[in-house]
């Protein structure tokens, strides 16, 4: 039996072959032993309490049924897919009623492309989808909020508007027919 020895041809190939993955292995056990660096989340906390310009964490929402319109005055039809993007601290039974059951706050979407349709001149298909983000919050906005009741219960005659569920409205795919 042939007994193999170490060549220098053999070591010169060996050592940089394993020395590259042990520099690896002692610099990946350093990087996990060292100390996690302090964040004072206080202070992170209280800056985004007075920024009034921060930007409102939000909830993407995608709507499964695409909304069809007949467009007036022989417009064509219309069909959207439309994304909403929600506040995050919205309250838990909207959101599920917004995943599971739509199809009234679609209802008042496919309203609210034919006002803003019948607003517009015909066949202005630019100015339309300009126009239609702003009003389809507007409108699903007041659909999700609750109907006001005369008044407030302090008596002072002064009512708390409650923050809009709807921050905004996405048209992720938009599609017309003549």
């Amino acid at each position: 039996m042939k007994r193999l020895m170490p060549t220098a041809s053999t070591l010169a190939f060996a050592v940089p072959a394993a020395a590259l993955p042990l520099t690896f292995l002692a610099a990946s056990a350093l990087v996990l032993n060292a100390p996690a660096p302090e964040r004072p989340l206080a202070a992170i906390d209280s800056a985004a309490e007075e920024d009034p310009d921060a930007p409102i964490p939000r909830l993407y929402l995608p709507f499964i049924a695409p909304v069809h319109v007949t467009l007036p005055e022989g417009g064509g039809l219309l069909k959207l897919e439309l994304t909403a993007a929600l506040r995050a601290d919205l309250d838990a039974a909207t959101q599920k009623m917004l995943k599971e059951a739509p199809e009234p706050v679609l209802a008042v979407a496919a309203d609210a492309v034919l006002d803003t349709a019948e607003t517009l001149e015909p066949g202005d298909l630019v100015a339309l989808r300009r126009a239609l983000p702003e009003a389809l919050a507007r409108a699903m906005n007041a659909r999700l909020t609750p109907e006001e009741t005369g008044g407030d219960a302090s008596g002072t005659g002064e009512e708390e508007e409650a923050p809009a569920p709807i921050l905004e409205i996405l048209i992720t795919e938009w599609g017309h027919a003549p």
